[in-house]
């Protein structure tokens, strides 16, 4: 690189900075469903009902389904449902982890995940100082990855590098002209290839000084 400082790394978080995705939705989803319980919204910890509402209101996100169908306030449901669990939650960080406080330049997190949430989790984690800015759902900015909206809140004028562990999530980095590095929680080593998208698969996150 030219100018290492120049450098801006763009990270997500769920399964990206920390293993264990599924326990911690899970844990959340049980939250969700309890909380809107108490509400007078009897709906049911099943997979086929909140598929059909993520379909219903063209979103990935289970939350973001929930809080349109029973018109809910965000802040709140994420003090209800999200934060309570950090307190007895146990994930780990993911191999190399600690060494994004090297790297050279700006980092900053962009993840699907409430911003409130990834603050108290990142801290948690015991990472939140390695970032710049942490940027997820908010009130106002309900659009996640993989749509297009959602990586335009990266200020250009930058190398960025995207580092994700879902390969669709780096399909408009990779139209935008970044530089994309898939690390998904299972080895991908043996594939033949990997797609145009794809342009660096790494097994750690110390990997990352390869591009330095």
């Amino acid at each position: 690189m030219k100018d290492k400082q120049d450098m801006l790394w763009v990270f997500d978080m769920d399964g990206t900075l920390y293993s264990g995705v599924d326990h911690v939705w899970g844990e959340i989803e049980k939250e969700m469903v309890r909380y809107l319980h108490g509400l007078g919204h009897p709906v049911r910890f099943d997979r086929t009902e909140q598929d059909l509402l993520r379909v219903k209101w063209q979103t990935r996100q289970t939350t973001i389904a929930y809080i349109h169908e029973f018109r809910l306030d965000f802040e709140e449901v994420i003090e209800e449902t999200h934060l309570p669990i950090l307190g007895n939650l146990v994930v780990e960080l993911r191999a190399g982890a600690q060494s994004i406080q090297h790297l050279p330049g700006k980092k900053i997190v962009l993840t699907n995940s409430p911003e409130s949430f990834a603050h108290a989790l990142l801290k948690k984690l015991g990472i939140h100082h390695f970032f710049d800015a942490i940027l997820g759902l908010r009130t106002d900015v309900f659009h996640a990855k993989p749509n297009a909206l959602s990586y335009q809140r990266i200020a250009e004028g930058h190398r960025v590098v995207m580092v994700e562990d879902w390969e669709e999530n780096l399909v408009v980095p990779h139209q935008l002209g970044w530089a994309t590095v898939w690390f998904p929680e299972e080895d991908q080593s043996h594939r033949p290839f990997f797609p145009e998208h794809v342009h660096k698969h790494i097994t750690s996150l110390e990997e990352l000084q390869a591009f330095v």
